[in-house]
C-alpha cells in the first residue's frame, strides 16, 4: 500500500514534467547533485534451509539524504546516509515469542547504472557498500516462562543493492523512487533466542527523493571551435 501511494506522488508529478519543454532536461545530463526524501524502512528475516519462506516486520519511517556526481547518461557515483526510523519484528516458533525495535542508521556508498527511456524518465539499478550501525531492544518471552529483556547491537558493512525509477520534472529539478536493501546481523532480530531455521536478516527501505542537479545537460553546454589560423 506504501508503495503505491509512492507511486501515486509521481504520476502526479507528471504534469508539471509535461508542461516543461523537454529539450531543457534531455537524459544526458551530467554534474554535481544534492538531495533527499523519505525512507520508509522495514526489516525481513529469511530461512536458510531451502524453503524460501520469510518474515517482515512492521514498517517505520525514516530520512535519506545524498550527493553524487553523474559522469555520463550511464554511471554515477553517490554518497548518502539513512536514518532507519525503528521498525519492529515480532515472531513466534516452537512456543517461543521474540518482540524487537531496531535502532538502524547507515552511510552509503555506491555506484549506480541508468536506462534512460523517453524524454524525462530512466530506470537505474544501484550497487555499493552500507557502514551501518545499530541497536535492539528486545523481548525474549520463552513457552510457558515469563518475558525475558535484553539488548543487543551490532554494526558493519554490508553489501548495498538496489533498483528505482526516477523522472526529470525541471531542467534541474529530478525525483526518484527507489528500492534498496541490505544485510545486518541475525541477533538484531532475536532470530538465535528461538528454535527457528530463519538465520539471514536483511534491512529494506523505500525511498522517495527529490535531487536539485547542479549541472546541465551536455547538449546545452557551448561547444569549443578549435581555432586554426595562424598566430
Amino acid at each position: 500500500m506504501r508503495i503505491l501511494c509512492l507511486a501515486t506522488v509521481l504520476l502526479f508529478a507528471l504534469p508539471l514534467a509535461a508542461q516543461t519543454d523537454p529539450a531543457w532536461f534531455p537524459n544526458d545530463y551530467e554534474g554535481w547533485y544534492l538531495g533527499g526524501g523519505a525512507a520508509f524502512t522495514n526489516v525481513l528475516a529469511s530461512d536458510n534451509d531451502g524453503t524460501a519462506s520469510w518474515e517482515r516486520g512492521d514498517t517505520d519511517y525514516g530520512f535519506i539524504v545524498n550527493t553524487g556526481y553523474r559522469f555520463n547518461p550511464y554511471f554515477a557515483l553517490e554518497l548518502g546516509y539513512l536514518d532507519g526510523g525503528k521498525p519492529e519484528f515480532d515472531d513466534t516458533d516452537f512456543g517461543n515469542r521474540v518482540d524487537t525495535d531496531v535502532d538502524l542508521s547507515a552511510v552509503q556508498f555506491s555506484g549506480i547504472g541508468t536506462l534512460p527511456f523517453g524524454e524525462r524518465w530512466e530506470l537505474y539499478v544501484k550497487l555499493g557498500l552500507s557502514a551501518w550501525d545499530a541497536d535492539s531492544d528486545q523481548v525474549l518471552t520463552p513457552a510457558g516462562g515469563p518475558p525475558v529483556f535484553r539488548q543487543e547491537s551490532g554494526s558493519g558493512p554490508a553489501l548495498l543493492a538496489g533498483i528505482g525509477l526516477g523522472v526529470s520534472l525541471t531542467e534541474n529539478l529530478y525525483t526518484r523512487l527507489e528500492y534498496q536493501t541490505f544485510s545486518i546481523d541475525d541477533e538484531l532480530l532475536a532470530l538465535d533466542a528461538i528454535a527457528t531455521a530463519e538465520d539471514d536478516a536483511s534491512f529494506d527501505s523505500v525511498n522517495l527523493e527529490f535531487h536539485y542537479r547542479f549541472g546541465e545537460p551536455r547538449q546545452n553546454k557551448p561547444i569549443e571551435v578549435p581555432d586554426y589560423r595562424r598566430r
